[in-house]
């Protein structure tokens, strides 16, 4: 599913003639990080449900590793207190320009539960010089 178009962006960086804002919807529009690392951080409106996240790259400008942060809404009991983003793990996107889905790694703290807010580190690229070119963000 796509993600609202009320979702705030924040990038680390913004290649000129791009935007980080282009990654919410399905267009030839995109966002380019200028160099690794990079980071792409996500704050929907409202807690989304979601076990997997999908990247649309451009081929050759495909982060390699990626280092995925989540946080949470804390349990409905109360018990437990939000502590903001934690690191779930590295996924290991393919070079190549097609939308390509990964299961969201859980820190072992967390219990899979609606997402407040996703912040993508891309540690490396295909490209010789680090740059990272994303079409789209989805979180299914």
């Amino acid at each position: 599913m796509a993600l609202s178009s009320d979702t705030k962006v924040i990038a680390s960086a913004t290649a000129p003639g791009t935007s980080r804002r282009a990654v919410l919807s399905a267009s030839d529009d995109c966002w380019t990080a200028p160099a690794c690392p990079a980071t792409l951080h996500l704050i929907p409106p409202a807690a989304v449900p979601a076990r997997q996240v999908a990247l649309t790259f451009q081929g050759g400008f495909a982060a390699t590793s990626v280092a995925v942060y989540v946080a949470v809404l804390p349990n409905e009991d109360g018990g437990d207190i939000s502590l903001g983003l934690e690191l779930g793990g590295k996924i290991h996107p393919e070079d190549k320009n097609a939308r390509q889905v990964f299961d969201i790694p859980w820190p072992p703290s967390i219990q899979p539960a609606p997402i407040t807010e996703i912040k993508f580190e891309f540690e490396t690229s295909a490209d010789v010089h680090g740059r990272v070119t994303v079409y789209q963000v989805e979180l299914l």
